[in-house]
């Protein structure tokens, strides 16, 4: 399977959390540890770390979220912006994170 169609079903299942950049029900802000890839696969925190950081700045500068989508389909504007998170990250996930990713999708983790 292509590792960037595996990449893009669990970024997918991410995105609100990168895409919103949200604030928890308490008001404190959601680290990046606590997100949902680092949570399933720990080799991936710091490619998630990396994401996280770059979709703060791009919401903080307009160039993602609510207030920049242009389209009536939020689904369209979630792909959008996790394309721009994605381009704007400059580092490749570690081949670890992608192993953790691949026995995911390939449904490895079920027989364990």
């Amino acid at each position: 399977m292509n590792l960037s169609v595996i990449i893009a079903l669990v970024l997918s299942v991410a995105v609100p959390a990168f895409a919103q950049g949200q604030n928890r029900p308490n008001g404190s802000a959601q680290r990046d540890s606590d997100n949902v890839l680092s949570a399933m696969f720990p080799a991936c925190t710091a490619f998630s770390d990396a994401m996280d950081d770059k979709s703060r700045d791009l919401v903080r500068d307009g160039k993602i979220g609510l207030k920049a989508c242009q389209s009536r389909d939020y689904l369209e504007c979630v792909k959008t912006d996790t394309q721009k998170i994605r381009c704007a990250v400059t580092t490749a996930p570690p081949a670890e994170c992608l192993a953790q990713i691949t026995a995911f999708v390939q449904g490895k983790i079920c027989s364990a």
